[in-house]
C-alpha cells in the first residue's frame, strides 16, 4: 500500500470510487470537482497499481469566541468495495493527520455517515465534539427567537469553495435553499411545515440569517437544528474532531456546531 497525494492520472478512478460509494450521478461529482477538488488537498491510498481509497479535505476555520483555528474537514471518504477491511482507510485517516500536522493545521474533523461509525473514529483519535439539538417553532416563535438568535458555542467557518458548492448542488436537485452574506440554508417544505437541514451562519450571527430567510419562506411551522447551549440540553452527537497542535488540544472544544455538512 502506498499513501502519496492525488496526481492527475488518479482522476477516472477517483470518479470511480466516488460513484460506487456514494452513488451520485457525473453531473454532482463534476460540480466537486470544478468547485472544491484541489489535487494537494486529496489523500490516496494505492493498491496494485491504482486508487483504492481516498479521502478529500476541505480546509475551514474553526471560530472559538474570538480565537480562530485552521480546521480541515475530511469528506467524501471512501474506499472500494473489494478493498474494504484491509485497514486502507484507518492509514489514510493516519496520513492526513501526519499531513496537516506538518502543514500546520489545528484540527482535523469528520461527520461520521452513520451511527456506528462513531466508535470506528474513536478508534482513529477523533472524540465527539459538535452536536446539535432540533428544535420546533411556530412561525410567531421563531419570528421572536430571530431577533436576538446568534451560535455561543465554538462552530465551523465555511470557505467559499464549499458555501459555493452548497449552493450549487441544491439548485442542481431543485432543493429550496438561501444563500446570502448572512449565510447559507437549506430546507424542505411540506405544505406549512419547513424543515431545515442545513443552517450556516456568517460569524456565529443567526438573527440576519433566520430573518431573511423568514422573508422568504412561508411555512407556518419549523424544524431547525440549533447549537446546543449546554450538556444537559436534549442533543445529538453530529461531528467529531481530531486535535493536532498544542494550541488545539488545549481548547478542549465541546457542544461545538456544525450546521453544514455537506451530506
Amino acid at each position: 500500500m502506498q499513501l502519496r497525494k492525488a496526481q492527475q492520472e488518479d482522476i477516472p478512478a477517483l470518479y470511480a470510487l466516488w460513484e460506487e460509494a456514494f452513488g451520485d450521478t457525473k453531473e454532482t461529482i463534476d460540480l466537486f470537482f470544478n468547485v472544491c477538488f484541489q489535487m494537494e488537498n486529496t489523500l490516496v491510498a494505492v493498491c496494485d497499481g491504482r486508487v483504492r481509497s481516498v479521502v478529500y479535505l476541505l480546509r475551514n476555520t474553526l471560530q472559538n469566541g474570538t480565537d480562530s483555528f485552521t480546521a480541515s474537514y475530511i469528506y467524501a471518504a471512501a474506499t472500494e468495495k473489494s478493498y474494504r477491511g484491509r485497514g486502507l482507510m484507518r492509514a489514510l485517516l493516519a496520513y492526513a493527520a501526519e499531513t496537516e500536522t506538518a502543514r500546520g493545521t489545528d484540527f482535523l474533523y469528520l461527520v461520521p455517515a452513520s451511527a456506528h461509525l462513531f466508535q470506528y473514529y474513536a478508534h482513529c483519535g477523533f472524540q465527539t465534539a459538535f452536536k446539535k439539538q432540533t428544535c420546533a417553532f411556530s412561525r410567531a416563535e421563531l419570528q421572536i427567537f430571530a431577533e436576538t438568535a446568534e451560535c455561543t458555542v465554538p462552530y465551523i467557518a465555511w470557505n467559499q469553495d464549499v458555501l459555493q458548492f452548497s449552493e450549487k448542488l441544491a439548485q442542481q436537485f431543485g432543493e429550496q435553499s438561501l444563500s446570502c452574506k448572512d449565510g447559507f440554508v437549506l430546507w424542505e417544505q411540506t405544505g406549512e411545515k419547513a424543515e431545515i437541514s442545513a443552517l450556516y451562519a456568517a460569524g456565529g450571527k443567526l438573527s440576519p440569517l433566520l430573518c431573511a430567510f423568514l422573508k422568504i419562506c412561508t411555512a407556518q411551522q419549523f424544524i431547525l437544528p440549533l447549537p446546543c447551549r449546554s450538556a444537559t440540553d436534549a442533543c445529538e452527537s453530529t461531528a467529531m474532531l481530531k486535535a493536532l497542535s498544542p494550541c488545539a488540544t488545549a481548547q478542549n472544544i465541546q457542544n461545538a456546531y456544525v450546521g453544514l455538512t455537506l451530506g
